[in-house]
């Protein structure tokens, strides 16, 4: 090392970089640092000549404004400064103050050096002064990197005259070692420039790439600097990094999740496939795609090239603050607007923008001329640019956004292929004969032939036709790739038949997995924008397969007696009634009971607050479900009574806990009892904000006529019930078989002599540990169904209400 740094010592001091000093009241010390080339340049510590210098707040021109008006040029010349800040010189009287210390001895700073706090905005300032006139027409600088762009090989020539009569007037020498003349594309500023636009630097990418998992919290911040670099590039980048940035938090420890594990990949993922940003036209219209998420923002910039393709200028997205994430759907998409506008500003200010938008709402509070504080804050700032607003229906998040833009590229994946980072080595999903067997058409290519030319599959009726057309509304075809709306709105991309068990690989045991319960890797695979009609089934289907999860699931609960499952295929056959109560408090209007309803096939619920439960309130209870409902064939009740501690105001709340019960889907039927009683799922006022598919399904049927919708309606109804009545089938058995796997049979004959377990002393607080807990002894006198038995005492005076046999116990 010591030969080097005398070698570049002379190497300055030969150049009159530097000069020996005898005395000065300021040393610092010299900091050798190694440069690629392998070369020593030799740097000083000024941090106390720093602290104690006024600062100089001359700008650096914006990187990104110098490479968006570089980018889409036809020629380049990449100059750069030779030593750059050794070409200004230091005042004589304050040369002293630039001393360092060697073992050589100490030398001080004729020209300018590295390390001073000001020296960036002293050699800005100096060479926008030497190319004043030229800088963003002909040449673009930043510091001692000099840009000289052109759209065509002769004026390129011109250009690099002009730049060198400057150079040669303001004494502005070059390094030709890194010089490059009349390229096609080059390397700025850890990009790459050329005719087609602006890409991140393909060793940058690698270097990304390359990096390991962050171990603390310095080196995940440090991570996220790098990746901070390119976020322009990257559609919703704020969403991707969420997950992440969680864990900076002071309040969280430093701890890798699933969750974040895949975020960590999914950001190297899509840096790697970045696309290239062109260069703003400012000769068109600007197209601004706007969204508000749940907590965070993004839009994409566009314009159309000559082909009318849109083509992307560049990508922003934020993180919404805590009070900003209680913002309405609304207001998240004109925050959206409003501050995608002001990162756009130095491209659109002078220029027309479309607009597009979601939702009409968003038009409607941009326009709204009764306003409040914040809209005519918020109004004021987007007035000031030339909108045109538009409401499209493609606009739904960053998946759409995505398709838009990427898939102007032409590089869509063929049908076959799936954008998974799965190993091509997949097992079959089914058994050998099946997979020997003949291929079945796709699912998909129904729907996209009837979204294509309007024709529904042949050898179907009117009324298949009918219900085909109903089920394709969620359905759009994006750049030639079908994709289902989400309830949220988000697009799901669509998955064909042979990639479906490469998706569950992935998404159950392989990177993207974690051996999870069916529900939630069907919920993972949707989160992640994938789709097909059977997803939850082929997950269940899957997960049944696979012993990691069977090995690690949770113990199942143990019945003391074998289960007798009510079984009921028609809606309001069956009810079975309880009594909830004494309820203390009571409520404020003297009620003390609740006398609850469930009909066993839809699971709908009745409940009443009584003050009394007795038969008059029993009977009108009864009458008001008889009117609604119709007379049912049978009514259970277990005659218990359940003890539920709540406030004096809990008879005002019945209704909102039944419409809660009523809309809130079932294990049992896989639907909520809202949509087994009416045909369709409820619509939530929060739907008329934040559109639900169930809301665009409702809105897009208006083009038929009522009745053929009705009817269509009636069908899917009954089909859904069909479906539920199988379903509850399925659901009793496994839930017996799961019941009474250790269950004990106990079974009494008329006649024996049984002891009976007094529970309403026990849960009464009235029995002690000196009292027995078993009465009796009495005799059987008549077995029912589903282990309950009618006793006598010895003396013959029957109990009034059966008892379960759970109670009961042989008397010796």
């Amino acid at each position: 090392m010591e030969p080097l740094m005398r070698k570049e010592l002379d190497k300055l001091i030969e150049s009159r970089i530097i000069f020996p000093i005898k005395h000065s009241s300021w040393v610092a010390n010299l900091v050798p640092v190694r440069k690629k080339s392998g070369e020593i340049r030799l740097c000083v510590d000024f941090r106390d000549l720093n602290r104690a210098s006024l600062k100089d707040h001359y700008p650096l021109p914006s990187m990104e404004q110098i490479l968006q008006v570089v980018a889409g040029s036809e020629r380049f010349s990449l100059l750069d400064g030779y030593s750059g800040y050794n070409q200004i010189m230091v005042k004589e009287e304050d040369q002293f103050k630039t001393a360092f210390t060697t073992k050589w001895g100490t030398f001080a700073y004729r020209k300018m050096p590295f390390g001073l706090s000001n020296a960036g905005a002293t050699f800005q300032r100096a060479m926008d002064m030497a190319f004043k006139g030229l800088i963003n027409n002909v040449v673009l600088i930043y510091l001692d990197d000099i840009t000289i762009f052109s759209k065509n090989a002769a004026d390129h020539l011109s250009h690099l005259r002009q730049v060198f009569t400057r150079c040669r007037k303001f004494g502005v020498s070059l390094n030709p070692k890194k010089c490059i003349f009349l390229a096609h594309e080059g390397k700025l500023l850890g990009h790459i420039v050329s005719k087609e636009g602006l890409a991140i630097d393909p060793e940058r990418v690698e270097a990304i790439r390359a990096l390991p998992l962050p171990s603390h919290k310095k080196a995940l911040q440090s991570f996220l600097g790098r990746i901070n670099f390119v976020r322009r590039f990257v559609p919703d980048f704020a969403a991707l990094v969420k997950p992440i940035t969680k864990m900076l938090k002071k309040s969280m420890a430093f701890k890798w999740t699933a969750e974040g594990k895949e975020s960590f990949e999914a950001i190297k993922e899509a840096i790697s496939q970045a696309p290239t940003l062109i260069n703003p036209d400012f000769s068109k219209d600007f197209i601004l795609y706007a969204f508000g998420g749940n907590d965070t923002i993004s839009a994409i910039l566009v314009q159309q090239n000559k082909d009318n393709d849109e083509q992307p200028i560049a990508f922003f997205s934020q993180s919404l603050d805590d009070y900003e994430v209680k913002y309405s759907f609304i207001e998240k998409h004109v925050l959206a607007v409003i501050r995608s506008l002001k990162k756009f500003k130095h491209l659109v200010s002078n220029n027309k923008v479309q607009l597009l938008v979601s939702h009409a709402g968003v038009k409607d509070f941009l326009l709204n001329k009764d306003l409040n504080e914040k809209r005519v804050g918020w109004i004021t700032r987007v007035m000031e640019y030339d909108i045109e607003i538009k409401i499209t229906k493609l606009v739904r998040g960053k998946g759409l956004c995505e398709q838009l833009v990427l898939g102007k590229q032409k590089e869509a994946c063929n049908e076959g292929e799936v954008v998974l980072t799965v190993q091509d080595s997949h097992e079959p999903c089914g058994t050998q004969e099946e997979n020997n067997a003949a291929p079945t058409p796709c699912w998909t290519q129904g729907i996209m032939h009837f979204l294509s030319i309007g024709l529904c599959p042949p050898k179907m009726n009117k009324t298949q036709r009918r219900h085909f057309r109903l089920q394709a509304i969620p359905y759009a075809i994006v750049d030639g790739v079908l994709f289902k709306k989400y309830v949220n709105g988000v697009l799901l991309r669509c998955i064909s038949t042979n990639q479906i068990h490469r998706v569950l690989e992935e998404f159950h045991g392989g990177s993207a997995g974690g051996h999870f319960a069916p529900r939630v890797i069907a919920l993972k695979i949707m989160k992640a924008g994938y789709y097909w009609p059977k997803i939850f089934s082929d997950c269940y289907a899957w997960i049944k397969r696979c012993k990691n999860y069977a090995f690690f699931t949770g113990k199942e609960r143990l019945a003391a007696l074998p289960l007798h499952p009510i079984s009921v295929d028609q809606p309001f056959m069956q009810w079975g009634l309880d009594f909830i109560g004494v309820i203390n408090p009571n409520s404020s209007q003297g009620h003390k009971w609740i006398l609850t309803a469930m009909d066993y096939f839809t699971k709908w619920t009745e409940a009443v607050a009584l003050k009394e439960a007795n038969e008059s309130s029993i009977l009108d209870f009864y009458e008001g479900i008889a009117t609604r409902f119709g007379i049912p064939a049978t009514i259970i009740s277990d005659n218990a009574l359940a003890f539920i501690g709540s406030k004096r105001s809990w008879h005002t709340k019945l209704k909102s806990a039944l419409w809660a019960d009523r809309i809130t889907p079932k294990r049992s039927t896989g639907n909520s009892p809202f949509k087994l009683v009416y045909g369709r799922e409820v619509i939530l006022p929060m739907s008329l904000e934040l559109p639900t598919l169930e809301l665009m399904k409702q809105l897009e049927l208006l083009e038929f006529e009522p009745m053929e919708v009705r009817y269509a309606e009636l069908m899917e109804l009954q089909e859904v019930r069909n479906q539920a009545s199988q379903a509850m089938e399925k659901d009793q058995a496994l839930i017996k078989k799961t019941f009474d796997r250790k269950a004990k049979d106990r079974s009494f004959q008329v006649g024996d002599l049984v002891l009976k377990w007094d529970v309403d002393r026990e849960k009464s607080g009235r029995h002690s540990k000196f009292d027995a807990i078993w009465s009796g002894p009495y005799m059987v006198t008549k077995c029912k169904n589903n282990n309950a038995f009618q006793l006598a005492s010895l003396d013959g005076e029957e109990l009034q209400i059966p008892v379960n046999g759970i109670y009961l116990k042989r008397c010796f």
